[in-house]
């Protein structure tokens, strides 16, 4: 999804800390939907919801987050 489309953020709101954004594809708005939830302090994207065309709903939340130092190397294509 496109945020910065005309017409893909559907609504925004906040309220106890945290921000909600649901955005839509403008130009496939019966493909479904994605709520994304930040935290304010620090912004944090803290959980989001994807909404399928027959209105299913999976929910990912992410609590309990720990810092972590990982090498750069874990993030790069291995040759097999």
């Amino acid at each position: 999804v496109d945020l910065a489309a005309s017409g893909a953020v559907q609504s925004l709101s906040s309220e106890d800390g945290m921000t909600t954004l649901a955005t839509r594809d403008p130009d496939n708005p019966d493909n479904g939907m994605m709520i994304l939830s930040f935290s304010e302090e620090p912004v944090s994207l803290r959980r989001w919801v994807v909404v399928d065309n027959a209105g299913g709903q999976t929910t990912v939340t992410m609590d309990q987050l720990r810092e972590a130092d990982l090498s750069n190397s874990l993030f790069r294509p291995q040759d097999k």
